[in-house]
């Protein structure tokens, strides 16, 4: 067998110097040292060679037999062909082996040169052409990234940030900021998150005079690679505060509606709303957080990374001329929408509808938009706003709007199918009671830790709360076709119309989450659970990393009642203890006025729920060894008891404190919540003393500081709607 070199012609003027002289050398050397039938073809067959008889066959050729330490691993890829530079039908290496040792060292030596000279001609291409992409970048757009720059018009002393949203999952990708002169500016701040979509932001806390242009790359490693810019000028002028309640910028009024139309919703509005949700309620992996009322993480520049974008001080304090949103349940997702939409000069659309059912859904009739005349009298852009939202979307949303059928084509959310790219931020669970969880972050699955997906929900106490995806937390049920995951519907603005896009225009406009009925179609409620758990958790689970995490999500739970209670006791306290009225029957659980903000009848519902679920882990652990990670070697009895075991443990081990009626201390472990559930099916009036409100049992220590009651009537009313709990 006979291995051949083969080197591509190289294009490059300078290389092919190199390789005249090299070649040139290689020729005075064979015709010196070599045997003389080694580069005369004798036009006959010998046994130590091969005619080459067709013009440019011949090749530099080397006889494994006698050069046994080569390989051809030694010569695949090669990048120079030495029968195209002169070498003739080649040499052969049976008396010659150190001669060609030296030449193949010197060709592979050229190789490295051409490949070294040809890396640079691809990286001045490269800059050549991202050099260009810069000169004319005013706006550019890819299908997976697009950068955005807040505030809108940036002025001199502003905090400024330019944010770039990707759909890439790869590393590698480059952001930076360039001045007019074609010079980097670095900032003040680098900061990334999320994971599809993701985001990266440049900040800097001031920026000189000047056109800016941000540049963002991003490459998946096989050799392709996005691009997208953003150009702004930053204004000579400053505007800044001069009192609390001033702001020195013009703010433009537009002549009706409540904001002008400038943008329209795409794909990419879509990612920034998502990166947007995530960054406003970030969290850390297993922690929990609190709000209230909605605008205060809006307040927060750390957290609102729209904070200050229309350059008017808008979202400074609570004064008047800032922002203030207050919203319960089903409000606060539409809410942050619009808030969304006005920041960013986007149609907003939504349905005024019934209530309905959870079985055949609302009835929607009328529609209500931003282009809304009714707010024109309020000459201050910011007060129209909130005026709109409280107004106008609060008082019109409710849990109807979510509870639409999954085949509906006009409804303000629709299903989506369920994989990880639709388990976003930004997206709305609905569940069969018309609760929203507007999803808010997702962590990936480590070794040590689950894979999880948080949310957050508001309560008619205009508190905002963090909680983490249960059972007990996103409550499905396969018997109602309107509750599931659902994403909010792409708004159209045409010829001064707005409308809904449609279920298949949303499927063949490509970008958008498709619609899907995928979850209407689930027959049992495990199945879903273990599909949202498999999407979360690809791996087999720890059965002890997974007690140990629901422990401290139950933890929460608790912590986020316990505040819940104290409002409510709060309430009371600053009312002389007045008893307040009760609803009847169902209506304890969808109604108005103080026992709808005060009581946690459905919270209390979903605790219960989540209580339940996390006292039958051990036996869920062993009903699912696909899922986790069981030894086969013990016996299912022995690791039911060492689960359970565990479990015990962790609940002795948590603990949790409340303040009784006297001021005094108390503390809980989940161990005593855990043997209190049947309790806590009636301690949800605001009537009772907070020792009845955590299931204190009669005649105990614990209940002997206990002042007041509810009324006998609505103690009985509750013993009989028991039955809703269990």
């Amino acid at each position: 067998m006979q291995l051949k070199a083969k080197i591509k012609k190289p294009g490059e003027r300078e290389v092919w110097g190199i390789l005249c002289t090299v070649c040139l050398a290689l020729l005075i050397m064979g015709a010196f040292f070599l045997p003389k039938t080694a580069y005369e073809g004798s036009g006959t067959k010998g046994d130590g060679a091969q005619d080459q008889e067709a013009e440019g066959a011949g090749g530099f050729l080397f006889n494994e037999q006698n050069l046994s330490w080569l390989s051809a691993d030694d010569f695949r890829g090669t990048e120079l062909d030495l029968n195209e530079v002169g070498i003739g039908n080649g040499i052969e290496c049976r008396e010659n082996e150190e001669i060609c040792l030296q030449l193949y060292h010197e060709m592979l030596q050229e190789r490295a040169r051409f490949e070294d000279l040809k890396a640079q001609a691809d990286r001045v291409e490269r800059n050549e052409q991202r050099r260009e992409n810069i000169l004319r970048c005013s706006k550019s757009v890819t299908k997976k990234d697009r950068v955005f720059v807040f505030p809108f018009k940036p002025e001199v002393g502003e905090r400024v940030r330019f944010v770039a949203v990707t759909r890439s999952r790869k590393k590698r990708h480059t952001f930076l900021v360039m001045d007019e002169k074609g010079d980097r500016i670095e900032p003040k701040k680098k900061e990334s998150w999320g994971h599809y979509p993701k985001a990266h932001v440049l900040s800097f806390s001031s920026l000189a005079p000047g056109r800016y242009t941000a540049v963002f790359s991003s490459e998946d490693g096989g050799g392709k690679s996005s691009f997208a810019c953003m150009a702004v000028n930053v204004k000579n002028q400053k505007s800044s505060l001069v009192g609390v309640d001033e702001v020195s910028r013009e703010r433009p009024l537009v002549e009706t509606g409540v904001w002008e139309i400038r943008d329209k919703w795409t794909p990419h509005m879509e990612d920034l709303f998502s990166v947007f949700v995530e960054r406003l309620f970030k969290i850390q992996r297993g922690g929990h957080n609190s709000w209230r009322p909605l605008h205060q993480p809006l307040k927060d520049p750390y957290r609102n990374i729209l904070y200050n974008a229309l350059g008017w001080n808008e979202d400074f304090g609570i004064q008047k001329g800032a922002v203030r949103i207050y919203a319960d349940c089903a409000d606060a997702p539409f809410a942050l929408r619009a808030y969304f939409a006005w920041k960013m000069g986007l149609p907003f659309l939504f349905n005024r509808c019934s209530r309905g059912s959870s079985i055949t859904g609302p009835i929607c009739e009328h529609k209500r938009d931003n282009l809304t005349a009714v707010y024109d009298y309020v000459e201050d852009p910011v007060e129209r706003f909130n005026l709109f939202v409280w107004k106008h979307v609060n008082m019109a949303i409710h849990s109807g709007n979510g509870r639409t059928l999954p085949n509906e084509d006009d409804s303000d959310m629709y299903p989506v199918a369920l994989n990880r790219n639709t388990l976003r931020p930004g997206i709305v669970f609905v569940d069969a009671g018309g609760h929203f969880i507007l999803v808010s972050e997702r962590y990936k699955q480590t070794k040590s830790s689950i894979g999880a997906l948080y949310g957050v929900d508001a309560h008619p106490d205009l508190s905002v709360t963090s909680k983490q995806f249960a059972q007990g937390t996103f409550v499905f049920n396969p018997r109602v076709p309107t509750d599931g995951f659902k994403a909010f519907r792409p708004i159209i603005y045409k010829d001064g119309r707005i409308r809904f896009m449609t279920n298949r225009e949303i499927n063949e406009s490509g970008g958008y989450m498709k619609w899907s009925q995928e979850e209407a179609k689930i027959a049992d409620a495990k199945d879903f659970y273990r599909k949202i758990g498999g999407l979360l958790n690809p791996k087999p689970l720890e059965p002890m990393v997974v007690l140990e995490a629901n422990i401290h999500m139950l933890k929460n739970l608790t912590k986020t009642r316990g505040e819940a209670v104290n409002r409510g006791l709060n309430y009371m306290k600053k009312r002389g203890w007045a008893t307040m009225g009760m609803p009847d029957g169902k209506d304890i659980f969808q109604t108005t006025g103080p026992w709808e903000v005060y009581s946690t009848p459905a919270r209390d519902m979903r605790y219960l729920i989540a209580l339940d679920n996390v006292f039958d882990l051990p036996k869920t652990i062993l009903n699912n060894p696909d899922v986790y990670v069981l030894p086969s070697e013990v016996s299912k009895r022995k690791l039911k008891k060492q689960f359970t075991e565990r479990l015990h443990e962790l609940l002795h081990s948590t603990a949790f404190h409340y303040k009784r009626s006297d001021g005094s201390s108390w503390m809980l472990t989940l161990w005593d919540i855990m043997n209190r559930r049947e309790k806590l099916e009636i301690a949800y009036n605001p009537n009772d003393c907070v020792e009845v409100r955590w299931g204190a049992r009669p005649g105990s220590e614990e209940l002997e500081t206990c002042n007041r009651r509810a009324t006998i009537t609505q103690r009985r009313r509750m013993a009989q709607m028991r039955r809703w709990f269990r």
